[in-house]
């Protein structure tokens, strides 16, 4: 990985000084190279997102990741990493350090202007500003204001979302919906492990943290695992089957986002555990909760700053999945037969004027440590 990021580095210098960027300036190609498993991509072009030529990825409707690069510079991407399929290098105005910039500023006046979110768009290249309070005079004045930030309104898009609250999905009531064998078939894996063992835990399952119902989130080993972290204290612990089988420390607000770590003591364990992966905008996704069992849907959006009963969260994601409470905490995972990979942990509901969900904001794995 480090010695194909130095070629990388070291292309990227031959091609400015070869002035290749004129040929390769406006235009959009794709690479077919061939497949590597080993290198996760999301995460390769993740770390050039302070990059300015950089415009951010996403994934379009034939599965082709999608590389943003500011139009005067796009030649220097088209030499790529090697070794990837169906990559697709898509010309942008903007970077992705611009948009957030523009969208970190705009964040100091959420609350004076009723914006509920804000997010740095990779599809649309433009900064999406959610407004409760929609009208062309509060439209107006954010646009004046962004112009100390940017130098063509264009950049922005103005979203209706009058009417839209955002709320935790955790429950005060046990979800009884499904069974253990049930979540092992929502992960479409083969489990050897009897239910007959109240010690066996599993991702998905309802759990109890300070008189609240939760899910319980991915298992990263025998005795670790993720949830939620709104309504906590240090000290929580987490019960399981009505029985007490661990410890949850909240991670909560701000930057931090919305989760908990979980520590499980050394009479119970999980026998499903799952690796990290990058969520990326249009990725195939799902929940594994314990009310709503598997919902699938896509990623909406990525880093986004949201406002959620009171509380500002930022670096979040939205999605399509379907969620309700007693999710709070649950997986989210790459929509996958068998069900390997976790992207993060379901944090809130985001309902319309007339109560249905429009979509469900989760906490990315980039965040979980």
């Amino acid at each position: 990985m480090k010695r194909s990021k130095r070629f990388f580095g070291f292309a990227l210098s031959v091609a400015l000084m070869c002035s290749l960027t004129t040929a390769f300036a406006a235009t959009i190609t794709t690479q077919e190279l061939s497949s590597s498993p080993s290198l996760d991509i999301v995460e390769y072009f993740s770390d050039y997102n302070a990059n300015p030529n950089f415009g951010g990825i996403y994934y379009d409707d034939d599965g082709n990741l999608v590389v943003n690069v500011v139009e005067d510079q796009s030649a220097l991407f088209h030499i790529g990493p090697p070794n990837i399929a169906n990559i697709r290098y898509r010309s942008v105005l903007y970077s992705l350090v611009e948009l957030e910039s523009i969208k970190d500023y705009l964040a100091e006046f959420m609350d004076e202007y009723a914006v509920i979110a804000l997010d740095a768009n990779e599809v649309t290249n433009q900064v999406d500003i959610y407004l409760t309070d929609y009208n062309s005079e509060t439209i107006n004045e954010i646009t004046n204001i962004a112009l100390a930030k940017c130098e063509d309104s264009s950049v922005l898009n103005f979203i209706d979302s009058s009417g839209v609250t955002v709320q935790y999905s955790v429950a005060t009531e046990e979800p009884k919906n499904y069974t253990y064998d049930d979540f092992v078939d929502f992960f479409a894996v083969e489990n050897s492990s009897s239910r007959a063992s109240r010690a066996i835990l599993i991702s998905g399952n309802a759990i109890k943290m300070n008189n609240f119902w939760y899910s319980m989130g991915p298992a990263t080993a025998a005795r670790s695992a993720y949830s939620a972290g709104h309504g906590l204290g240090f000290g929580n612990r987490v019960y399981y089957d009505y029985r007490d089988v661990g410890l949850a420390t909240p991670h909560f607000g701000g930057g931090n986002g919305d989760w908990s770590s979980i520590e499980i003591d050394e009479y119970n364990s999980f026998t499903l555990t799952f690796t990290k992966s990058t969520p990326t905008v249009n990725s195939s996704v799902c929940m594994i909760g314990a009310t709503s069992g598997k919902t699938t849907g896509k990623v909406t959006s990525t880093n986004i700053t949201v406002t959620v009963e009171g509380t500002r969260l930022t670096g979040m994601c939205t999605a399509t999945y379907q969620s309700d409470s007693g999710d709070s905490g649950a997986g989210v995972y790459l929509n996958t037969t068998p069900v390997t990979k976790y992207v993060g942990v379901q944090s809130a509901t985001a309902y319309d004027s007339s109560g249905n969900p429009v979509h469900s904001l989760f906490t990315p794995s980039t965040k979980l440590t």
